[in-house]
């Protein structure tokens, strides 16, 4: 019987808390001024957030400004 692991059991809710936190600022936003760790956590260990938070980060950092102000 092999034991498997729930991918839910790797996503890091005070992580998350602490990334979408950091999308809410929009002054950072707009001026693309988000702290590296943010970049830098998201694309190395995507894992560790959950998915709705990811495509969230990859709307607000990756469509332009424009597109960051409507989500």
């Amino acid at each position: 019987m092999i034991n498997t692991i729930s991918p839910l059991e790797f996503v890091n809710n005070k992580l998350t808390a602490k990334i979408l936190r950091q999308l809410q600022d929009p002054i950072s936003i707009c001026s693309g001024n988000l702290p590296e760790w943010c970049r830098l956590l998201v694309y190395s260990c995507p894992f560790l957030f959950a998915y709705e938070s990811r495509v969230m980060f990859l709307q607000m950092t990756s469509f332009g400004v424009a597109r960051a102000m409507t989500v």
